[in-house]
């Protein structure tokens, strides 16, 4: 397990959700990621920094999802390894993250319009490591 430091939590500028979207932030040996939504109670999922770059690199590659009614199903949703991750997509636009290797635990799901402002974010390089220099300085 990673030991979080003192840095906020960042989403992505293209978020226009208020406080609903994926977070992330820098944690001794790597990233954390949360959803917004659920605050102080959301779990995190911790990811090596080889691992998030990984991620990152799987978001950006990310299609726009088509957002429809509904609730996330994890039964009916295509799982795909992401690195230490897997990543659901419901076919209502719905994106899921939880840890490969505890998949029955903690799950984070996000809306379409939630998944779609990460992936431009991650598309446009604001969870680059190296943009997390300044923070990582202060902590």
């Amino acid at each position: 397990m990673t030991r979080s430091l003192s840095i906020a939590w960042r989403k992505s500028t293209r978020s226009t959700n208020g406080d609903t979207c994926v977070e992330v932030r820098p944690s001794e040996g790597g990233f954390e990621i949360r959803d917004s939504k659920l605050s102080a109670a959301s779990p995190i999922l911790p990811l090596p920094r080889a691992e998030f770059n990984e991620f990152l690199a799987h978001a950006e590659a990310s299609p726009l999802r088509a957002g429809l009614p509904g609730e996330f199903n994890a039964g009916e949703a295509r799982w795909y390894r992401v690195a230490a991750l897997e990543v659901g997509y419901a076919a209502n636009g719905m994106v899921a993250l939880r840890l490969a290797d505890q998949a029955a635990d903690d799950i984070l799901v996000y809306t379409a319009d939630e998944w779609n402002a990460f992936a431009e974010g991650a598309r446009l390089g604001e969870f680059a490591p190296e943009t997390w220099s300044a923070e990582l300085v202060a902590a």
